[in-house]
């Protein structure tokens, strides 16, 4: 449906195509500048307008589904290669011994794991005793980090690059290393974990190949 898209969020930078379009939205944290949907939705009347609110993985591969549907596309493709990726990537955590880690959205101060995050954490076995499926994820202090006793301790911060994340993350080093972790890893978080669509799935991969 590439062709038929005429406009973009700011956040869409993804496939690279995305970049030649026209932006629509700004980030919401300039307040003052800032336009919110329901203030959007009155002057778009007659005009069919989706909007979608995933909370977990499950919510996300359906939401894509109503998209392609809404638009006239066929979707079954798509969601037959979706579904065969996060089953082999599950069987083949399965294989492994499962990993007791934490998941952190946000380092300064520290999230937990939320929303589909969970969902991609348990099918990837890695055990977080923090994560919270299918709610927002919050914060918590570095001592409820340590608490769990991880293996593993993954930070992907929201909306942050690798580049930007490694740096982060570099800031809170003497935090980090106060977890006791056996291994730390920093992912993209902006251009998998904290998008609801089907690089989720590349998300899942990434976590099955750095457990």
């Amino acid at each position: 449906m590439g062709d038929q898209v005429v406009g973009v969020t700011h956040e869409c930078d993804f496939p690279r195509e995305a970049a030649l379009l026209p932006i629509v939205t700004r980030s919401t944290m300039e307040l003052a500048e800032a336009i919110p949907a329901d203030q959007v939705a009155p002057e778009l009347a007659g005009i069919r307008m989706i909007r979608q609110h995933p909370h977990s993985l499950n919510d996300v591969l359906s939401d894509i589904e109503d998209l392609a549907q809404a638009c006239g596309a066929d979707p079954g493709r798509l969601m037959a290669d979706l579904r065969m990726r996060i089953a082999a990537a599950s069987q083949k955590a399965r294989s492994l011994p499962s990993v007791r880690g934490v998941f952190l959205e946000w380092l300064d101060p520290p999230y937990r794991a939320g929303h589909w995050t969970p969902d991609l954490l348990a099918l990837a076995g890695i055990h977080d005793p923090l994560a919270r499926p299918g709610i927002p994820s919050v914060s918590v202090g570095w001592s409820d980090v340590a608490a769990a006793k991880p293996e593993l301790l993954i930070l992907a911060p929201c909306g942050f690059d690798l580049a930007r994340a490694t740096a982060e993350a570099e800031l809170v080093r003497k935090e980090v290393e106060s977890v006791g972790a056996r291994r730390v890893t920093v992912l993209d978080g902006s251009a998998y974990f904290n998008r609801p669509g089907p690089r989720l799935v590349d998300s899942l991969e990434l976590l099955v190949a750095n457990r």
